[in-house]
């Protein structure tokens, strides 16, 4: 269902684009490696995104990792097309690293263009039985 969701999203963000005017081919990029949950996340997304953007292009995955991400974010602001011909899954920690201390990163990623997210991030924090802590308050009553 989020796969759906985010093609809608992505062709409603590409709507006003012509078939004709629209790349044949499009590259999804995942700045992770092959076998990755984003990697995995791109390929089920490929899978589908192509019936949903104008003239419907051929869809190709493409793996590009390093930096966590930051790699492929870097093309994407320096050589990448600026046409729609690729679209790239980056790690949502990338944007929030750059928050946090700006010179991690050699160029702002605010200047890319978001569409959206395929996989809801799981942060879990664990502690030792010995610890103080004994559950935290998550607002869930479920859990007290």
């Amino acid at each position: 269902m989020k796969v759906l969701l985010w093609c809608a999203a992505l062709a409603l963000a590409v709507l006003p684009v012509q078939a004709a005017d629209f790349p044949k081919t499009v590259t999804v990029k995942v700045g992770s490696d092959v076998g990755t949950s984003n990697d995995r996340a791109a390929r089920l997304l490929a899978s589908y995104i192509g019936r949903y953007l104008p003239g419907s292009p051929q869809v190709a995955v493409e793996n590009v990792p390093g930096a966590s991400g930051a790699r492929l974010a870097h093309q994407m602001v320096v050589t990448e097309p600026k046409d729609g011909a690729v679209v790239a899954l980056v790690p949502t920690d990338l944007v929030r690293s750059h928050l946090v201390d700006p010179s991690i990163l050699d160029f702002d990623p605010s200047t890319l263009e978001w569409v959206g997210g395929l996989i809801a991030p799981v942060q879990l924090c664990v502690t030792s039985k010995q610890a103080p802590i004994r559950i935290a308050d998550l607002g869930d009553e479920d859990t007290k």
